[in-house]
This record gives C-alpha cells, sequence and structure tokens, in this order.
C-alpha cells in the first residue's frame, strides 16, 4: 500500500477517530483511503467497530469497553507504519457511463431510475 502523505491521527469524539490524509482530492489520497479501508475492513483490530471511509479521511468508531481510544490510536500507527509493505488491491477509478441512444438530452441512464424516466419524459 502506498500513502503519499503520513495522516494524522486525532479523536473525533470520545468513540471515534479521525485518520485525515491531507486536504487534496487526489487519486493518490483516494487510493490511499481505499487501500486502508480494505486492510481495516478485512483485517479485524479488537475495539473497532466501525469503519467509516470517505474522500480524503477514514473515521474509526472504537468499541470503548473493550479497547481504550488510546490504545486503537496506537495500532493504527502501527498499520500505517507497517503499510508501505503490504500488498492491497488498487482502486479501479475508471466509471464506464451508458448512453440511451435515443436520448435526446443525452444523459446517463444506466446511474438510477429517475435519470431513465427524465430521457422517457424528454422524447
Amino acid at each position: 500500500m502506498t500513502i503519499p502523505t503520513d495522516p494524522t491521527i486525532t479523536p473525533a469524539s470520545d468513540r471515534t477517530l479521525l485518520l485525515h490524509f491531507g486536504e487534496d482530492h487526489s487519486p493518490e489520497i483516494q487510493e490511499a483511503v481505499f487501500q486502508l479501508s480494505h486492510y481495516l475492513l478485512n483485517n479485524s483490530m479488537e475495539g473497532i467497530l466501525n469503519i467509516h471511509p470517505g474522500y480524503r479521511s477514514v473515521m474509526v468508531t472504537v468499541d470503548v469497553e473493550k479497547k481504550s481510544i488510546q490504545a486503537v490510536q496506537k495500532n493504527l500507527q502501527q498499520v500505517l507504519k507497517n503499510a508501505r509493505a503490504m500488498e492491497l488491491p488498487h482502486l479501479n477509478t475508471k466509471l464506464t457511463r451508458v448512453y440511451e441512444q435515443n436520448c435526446p438530452l443525452g444523459m446517463p441512464t444506466t446511474h438510477s431510475s429517475l435519470l431513465i424516466h427524465e430521457c422517457q419524459i424528454a422524447r
């Protein structure tokens, strides 16, 4: 896993930690968020209840009855330290958009039924 920047780990509440990768909306940061989230979801760590990936961060909900925020933060720091040696799948950033040939609006018709409906009304 290649993490372009060292994320900061800060308590977001009395039961959550925020791993923040920076202010850019870059593909490298999105890749790091994806890879870290993938690792955490597939390698359970004691004290982690839930993983909430975002665009530039990952929020981790901690089960404070089992493990302290500080202990989980220390474990996450160790995961990040060892991350460069881990081999994880890469994020597929290519999206395929399918358009209905006869739609005068040129709207995508596979993303939601609302768009299909709008295209049908425009005919």
